[in-house]
């Protein structure tokens, strides 16, 4: 008589341990909430998320497996490709980092492209990630003088345009001479401050009738560069030259 007890006994204990389980089991299944990150406000498209901007919000746990935003975290600082609305789940790609969205991660920048013939612009060896600086070579008009016995002597100026600028990306292209391709261009993409942009892009509009640019790597250690900032444009500086080339793209 007493096996037997003890044996219900054991199988009752082995039966509430195993309804145990399942109640906890089930309980677990039955939490169908979770939070996920939110818009608080309106986040118009091409703005970088701030913490204030953000709330958590309880959706169904089922969407944890989609490529959604879960943690605040992990969206404060990324760039939004779409508008997002309050209170909606952010897919990863609505929401995505600088650099790749921009090609930089500093949101004062400005990016942009503009043409450099390999000859003079490291023999087209210029690599993203590379820091540049950039001339300007203005050709001047010759005088005669007396010391050369009626003969012009060629001068050329030379302006700093940028220095320490950033490359973002480089792109090798052609350029188009009448019916024929001429010699291959590169097009540097830089990311610089707005004062920088509008000097590249006026020396790059300029450069087919008048100026040539000069692209050379910007040295590794320099705290002049640390202590310039890059829109400072030293005075301009006339060389003499025994005969200046027209560059690739002058008419």
């Amino acid at each position: 008589m007493r096996r037997i007890v003890v044996l219900l006994a054991l199988v009752s204990l082995l039966s509430g341990a195993a309804i145990m389980v399942y109640a906890c089991e089930r309980a677990e299944n039955l939490r169908v909430s979770q939070l996920f990150v939110v818009p608080a406000v309106h986040i118009p498209s091409y703005t970088v998320i701030r913490p204030d901007m953000l709330v958590e919000k309880e959706f169904s746990r089922k969407l944890a497996n989609e490529p959604l935003f879960v943690r605040k975290e992990e969206l404060v600082g990324k760039i939004t490709t779409v508008p997002l609305q309050p209170g909606q789940l952010v897919y990863r790609s609505q929401a995505v980092s600088q650099a790749t969205f921009r090609l930089t991660d500093d949101p004062t920048l400005e990016v942009l492209s503009f043409p450099v013939d390999p000859s003079t612009s490291v023999g087209g060896q210029i690599q993203i990630g590379q820091r540049i600086t950039i001339y300007r070579l203005v050709a001047v008009r010759p005088q005669e003088t007396a010391s050369t016995t009626g003969l012009a002597q060629d001068t050329a100026a030379v302006e700093v345009v940028a220095e320490n600028v950033l490359v973002v990306d480089v792109h090798p292209g052609a350029e188009m001479d009448g019916e024929e391709w001429s010699t291959p261009a590169h097009f540097l993409t830089v990311a610089v401050a707005h004062e920088t942009a509008v000097k590249l892009i006026r020396s790059a509009g300029g450069q087919r009738a008048e100026y040539d640019l000069w692209v050379s790597l910007a040295p590794a250690v320099s705290s002049s560069l640390a202590n310039a900032g890059a829109d400072q444009i030293p005075p301009i500086t006339s060389i003499a030259t025994p005969h200046i080339r027209p560059g690739v793209w002058n008419d």
